[in-house]
């Protein structure tokens, strides 16, 4: 994970563009498949993710195609 890894570290982090959106979408489904691996409380973790994920898919889902969309986390 390039950009969510670095939360904590730093912050905000913005998603410009369908290109950096894709980007995001990637590295929510890495996300997904190793949430066992993520040593923190479940609950969170699972709050935060699907926070994301609708954020996202809300974002794709009603931007105009000839947008440039923004997403910032942080």
């Amino acid at each position: 994970m390039r950009f969510l890894a670095d939360l904590g570290h730093t912050g905000p982090i913005y998603f410009v563009g369908w290109e950096m959106l894709a980007e995001l979408e990637r590295e929510i489904d890495l996300l997904r498949h190793n949430l066992r691996g993520i040593d923190f409380y479940p609950e969170c973790v699972a709050r935060w993710l699907s926070h994301l994920v609708y954020a996202h898919a809300l974002l794709v889902l009603t931007a105009p195609p000839e947008s440039e969309p923004v997403l910032s986390i942080g």
